[in-house]
């Protein structure tokens, strides 16, 4: 059995990061004696030489590079793990876990957690946006207690509660062609300039995706960072974009106006989704759902 530890690989790849045993010790926040010790014990334990010593400092021998390799691998998974164990930790720490789409999170959430947060000073919760499925997927692994979002349908282990709608609307200058319609289908739309959301926003690469289906691409002109300013480039007549009609309506912008989309995908249910087996939902988890439910007490924020 090869004997040594996690610390030893990390202060031999600050070494040998640093060709220096003192820089490198000092990277790790322990001495040089401690790290020399601690190398000479790998290379025991190993039954190979890590370093060429000379005058000028420390080389990493052939089989130094591959301790090395190895060694920022395993940082590397240790990284993926304690990030996927981040959920239960929140939870063994006693906080709430919500996760919600983009369309959830900036018209819906604030305003519950805001009063479920003054209900209960001592409750913290962690927040994680993602898209609507990835939501539920959240929900039925046990990485979060509740979710909002509009996936359609039925998940196994996942129980829905309806919560409200949130239709995607084409947003478009008063002065635009399509602001004359009363409704239009999204096909009609894919020859117009575009204003787009960032791509990492989940809603974005929704209706990028719809694009894609009828064989087109939208390359937007501008992209912006949140539907309130996509709505001031559409009044100003940068282009047209596709946002949530809730956010519109919350922060309509002088001069543009919104043109219901006739396509089924743009009929947005946001429900809110919580895990079947009731055993797995806490008194927290119920109150938040209470305090959700409760929609006439808050107004959307703005986008």
């Amino acid at each position: 059995m090869h004997h040594f530890s996690l610390v030893d690989l990390q202060a031999f790849c600050a070494v040998a990061d640093e060709g220096n045993l003192a820089r490198g010790a000092q990277r790790v926040h322990l001495s040089p004696s401690t790290v020399c010790s601690r190398i000479k014990g790998l290379e025991a334990a190993l039954g190979v030489s890590l370093f060429t010593r000379t005058s000028r400092g420390m080389t990493v021998t052939p089989a130094g590079d591959i301790v090395r390799g190895s060694a920022r691998s395993i940082d590397r998974e240790i990284e993926a793990m304690l990030a996927k164990l981040e959920p239960f930790a929140s939870r063994e720490a006693g906080t709430l876990r919500v996760v919600s789409n983009y369309g959830a999170a900036v018209n819906f959430l604030s305003g519950g957690l805001a009063r479920f947060l003054k209900m209960h000073p001592d409750i913290t919760v962690s927040h994680h946006r993602c898209n609507s499925r990835e939501v539920v997927e959240a929900v039925a692994e046990d990485k979060a207690d509740i979710g909002l979002g509009a996936y359609v349908g039925s998940f196994p282990g996942v129980s829905f509660i309806d919560y409200a709608k949130d239709d995607l609307v084409v947003v478009a200058s008063s002065s635009h062609p399509l602001a004359q319609l009363a409704s239009v289908d999204f096909e009609q739309c894919l020859d117009e300039d575009f204003v787009g959301l960032n791509e990492s926003v989940e809603m974005q690469s929704f209706v990028e995706a719809r694009a894609r289906d009828l064989g087109r691409k939208i390359v937007p002109r501008v992209r912006v960072a949140n539907q309130a300013i996509l709505f001031q480039m559409a009044a100003a007549g940068v282009g047209i974009g596709v946002a949530s009609r809730v956010a519109f309506e919350a922060q309509p912008a002088a001069g543009a106006c919104a043109v219901m989309i006739t396509n089924d995908w743009a009929r947005r249910n946001i429900r809110i989704a919580v895990p079947a087996d009731e055993n797995r939902r806490d008194r927290w988890t119920q109150e938040f759902i209470t305090v959700l439910k409760t929609k006439e007490e808050s107004r959307p924020e703005n986008a």
